[in-house]
């Protein structure tokens, strides 16, 4: 829900930027935003699968996988750092668990198996609504699962539940192509060593997150060291990724920012946008950061980040 404050711009959203964006341009006509480089990020599509791909700090690439085919969602993040695999992550969205029978124990994802071998689950937390499952999970063995990964033909999700009236657990089980996945490792190869030639080269600077806030700041002349930027990381890493919705808030904003900004570069008033978000959005959080109002300044934000993703995501 947006702070109350804000009720009377969530009844223009759609209009509210585009209005900003004329005054502002027209304020500060001379600002440029052209020196910026772009963030070292790749994305294509291969079948049923689309892969995004991001060089981030300290020479970590996170990859994900995304399988939207109705009714599953399927999202596979692996996170390559020292030579290996880091992290791997699972998300998955609209798989059934019940028919209609009674439900007495909270739903959750029993086991999943790549050609039937299944994969140790280190943590999961799920979700219900009307007889679908979401679930978020992380695995316990990332490199395992990445080498299984691509040489699986299919991933296999069961789900599970007590039915109270046969007084016994319900499986219910649904299978997601994944041989896909092996046939794009060459692409996915070829996309990383063309991010880190022109990481290395200086035609790309490597993610750090706070896609929109550095693109606030620079249409403002400002450095990727000032204030406004280091209090929003530190606030990120110190505040943000401690929270229990922390780091889904974090992974999803890596994941959208990016092609919400591509879509703001094709507007014509782009610098006007970018400075009026500052000054709407970017300026007021960080003084409510630095006055320790932490939760407030997460609700602006990501009131915002909705706005925007509303108007501009495809």
């Amino acid at each position: 829900m947006a702070p109350r404050f804000l009720n009377k711009c969530e009844r223009s959203r759609r209009s509210v930027l585009s209005t900003i964006a004329f005054g502002s341009a027209a304020l500060l006509p001379g600002t440029a935003h052209s020196q910026k480089l772009p963030d070292c990020s790749a994305t294509f599509t291969e079948g049923d699968w689309k892969y995004t791909i991001y060089l981030g700090e300290n020479q970590r690439t996170t990859v994900y996988m995304d399988y939207d085919q109705k009714p599953h969602k399927v999202e596979l993040r692996i996170v390559l750092a020292d030579g290996g695999v880091a992290r791997a992550d699972v998300k998955l969205q609209n798989f059934v668990y019940s028919a209609g029978e009674a439900v007495e124990s909270a739903p959750q994802i029993d086991r999943i198996d790549l050609d039937n071998r299944p994969l140790p689950i280190k943590k999961q937390k799920t979700k219900t609504f009307g007889g679908l499952l979401s679930a978020e999970l992380e695995l316990s063995e990332p490199q395992e699962f990445l080498n299984a990964l691509l040489r699986a033909k299919s991933l296999n999700v069961r789900t599970v539940h007590w039915d109270n009236r046969k007084k016994k657990n319900n499986f219910t089980s649904s299978n997601i192509p994944a041989y896909q996945i092996a046939q794009a490792v060459q692409k996915i190869d070829d996309e990383i060593a063309v991010l880190v030639s022109k990481q290395k080269s200086g035609h790309c600077k490597e993610v750090k997150g706070c896609f929109l806030t550095t693109a606030c700041c620079t249409a403002l002349g400002k450095g990727d060291s000032c204030w406004e930027l280091n209090t929003l990381r530190h606030y990120r890493d110190s505040w943000l990724s401690k929270q229990d919705f922390g780091q889904e808030v974090i992974d999803l904003y890596y994941k959208k920012a990016p092609h919400i900004l591509r879509e703001i570069e094709l507007q014509p008033y782009k610098v006007g946008i970018y400075i009026s978000l500052y000054a709407f959005c970017v300026l007021p959080c960080a003084l409510l950061i630095k006055a320790k109002l932490n939760r407030l300044a997460f609700r602006l934000y990501h009131w915002w980040y909705r706005a925007l993703a509303s108007r501009y995501e495809r």
